[in-house]
C-alpha cells in the first residue's frame, strides 16, 4: 500500500468524525423545539457552535485560562503523587513478600 495513502487515512477518520459531530450539534440545536428565546433570538438549551464565541471577551478568555492553568497544575501534582507512591509501594512488595501478600488483595 502506498505509504502516502496511510498517512492520509491517519486523519481523515477523526476529520469525517469531527464534521459529522458538528453537523448533528447544529441539526440538534436548530430542531430543537423552543430552543432559542423569542425577544432576543438567544439560545435557551443548546446553542449552535458558532455561538458559543460570541461573548468570548478578554475577561472570558482570561477565566478560561486561569481554570485550565488550575486544572492542569493539579493533575500534574496528582499524577506525581501517584507515581512516588506507586513505585514506593512497588520497590517495598519486591522487597517484603509478607508485605506483598497483605496489600496485593486489596491493590487489584
Amino acid at each position: 500500500m502506498n505509504p502516502s495513502w496511510q498517512r492520509t487515512r491517519t486523519w481523515v477518520g477523526p476529520l469525517i468524525v469531527f464534521v459529522l459531530f458538528i453537523a448533528a450539534w447544529y441539526v440538534l440545536a436548530y430542531t430543537l423545539p423552543r430552543n432559542f428565546a423569542p425577544a432576543t433570538n438567544k439560545p435557551l438549551i443548546i446553542p449552535p457552535p458558532h455561538r458559543l464565541f460570541e461573548d468570548f471577551s478578554p475577561f472570558i478568555r482570561q477565566r478560561l485560562l486561569t481554570a485550565a492553568w488550575i486544572t492542569t497544575r493539579t493533575a500534574v501534582f496528582g499524577l506525581a503523587i501517584s507515581i512516588l507512591m506507586g513505585v514506593s509501594l512497588g520497590v517495598m512488595m519486591s522487597r517484603r513478600l509478607w508485605l506483598e501478600r497483605a496489600l496485593w488483595p486489596y491493590l487489584i
